[in-house]
């Protein structure tokens, strides 16, 4: 990357542990490949090579820990790429980001006759948290 004129920190770390303070709000581009395969729930966090795939039900045990801590770390102008299963209920990974106002698209779908795969942008998107704001505005009005 030197040659190019590109810095970059690569950091292996579980989750972001350790890293919340120094880079919130500074993160522009965040690439996640979590464990997303469905297991059963006490296989998350094995040792070993299970840990690179156990998701947990639904796979979606280690996802649904970043999606708030990519909210924290991403800048203003920050992307997130996360890998997801169908299984992972990559819509409804979506909606929890939009709740957070961040706009999504799925970018990339391959399919192999074991499991299909889907990389999913995420962009802050004032439209949508303006959306929000007045759903929760409107809530509050009639009492919901």
């Amino acid at each position: 990357m030197d040659a190019h004129g590109v810095y970059a920190e690569l950091v292996n770390t579980d989750i972001t542990s350790g890293l919340e303070k120094r880079l919130a709000g500074s993160v522009d581009v965040l690439v996640v490949n979590p464990p997303y395969v469905p297991t059963p729930e006490d296989e998350v966090g094995f040792e070993g090579i299970t840990s690179a795939w156990a998701g947990g039900e639904n796979g979606r045990s280690v996802i649904d820990k970043i999606l708030p801590a990519a909210d924290n770390l991403l800048s203003e102008k920050g992307w997130l790429y996360m890998v997801t299963l169908t299984a992972n209920k990559p819509s409804e990974i979506c909606l929890e980001m939009r709740k957070k106002g961040y706009a999504s698209r799925i970018i990339l779908q391959r399919s192999t006759e074991e499991e299909s795969l889907h990389i999913i942008k995420f962009w802050r998107d004032s439209d949508s948290q303006l959306e929000l704001n007045n759903l929760n505005y409107w809530s509050k009005l009639v009492g919901n």
